[in-house]
């Protein structure tokens, strides 16, 4: 299973005095990606990430009551292995060695909408050089894009968890859609593909909220 890498573009900003960033990447929106010398065009549907996100969010809730009750080790291992699994990282150029921020430290927050996959981290105060260095990148303007490092499951795993569909107002030009895919990281990088993502280093930002789609019919492969 190779883990697919494509790249929204954003709008960046950074406040000297503040030290969270905020961001999205567009859901039902077409990129051409690049790709081992090869050249295709692709889109996500809504959703995509959806059953990922709340999984998360479930198994949160039910670890913390493990937790308060204090009983059960293993049924709590269990759960702090799959949160282990479901996590999403934060990275600079999709680099594990340069991490900004981490759903399962806390500091990363992944919301699922409609129209776009948001997300939302706070920077420390005392941070690695290299989460300084990405805010002045972005100051500069020189890192303008959200890419994420996904994998699609298999047929075997997921039935139609990917499909050809043809271009709207372009017939005969195929687009490879994802429908279901896992989310491992979100990138800061420099030139982005896709054209309606947003990121923004601000204290102000509030995730709305907005209905997701049901659950995954096959989440095991998960």
């Amino acid at each position: 299973m190779d883990v697919v890498a494509a790249i929204w573009p954003c709008d960046l900003e950074v406040r000297a005095d503040r030290r969270k960033l905020r961001g999205s990447f567009p859901y039902n929106r077409e990129a051409t990606v690049r790709d081992r010398g090869k050249v295709r065009k692709e889109r996500f549907k809504s959703g995509a990430f959806g059953w990922q996100m709340r999984r998360f969010q479930e198994l949160q809730e039910e670890l913390a009551q493990v937790i308060k009750k204090a009983v059960n080790d293993a049924r709590r291992a269990l759960l702090e292995r799959e949160l282990a699994a479901r996590n999403v990282d934060l990275l600079r150029g999709h680099n594990f060695d340069r991490p900004l921020a981490s759903m399962l430290a806390g500091s990363l927050k992944v919301k699922d909408t409609s129209a776009a996959l948001q997300f939302e981290a706070n920077l420390p105060e005392n941070a690695p050089s290299w989460v300084d260095d990405t805010m002045k990148a972005v100051d500069a303007g020189l890192l303008r894009g959200v890419s994420p490092g996904f994998a699609v499951p298999p047929a075997s795993a997921v039935a139609n968890a990917e499909e050809l569909v043809e271009e709207p107002g372009n017939p005969g030009v195929q687009v490879r859609q994802i429908n279901q895919a896992v989310l491992y990281e979100l990138s800061l990088v420099t030139r982005p593909a896709y054209c309606e993502s947003e990121v923004d280093l601000r204290d102000d930002f509030l995730l709305p909220s907005v209905p997701v789609a049901d659950d995954w019919e096959v989440a095991r492969w998960l």
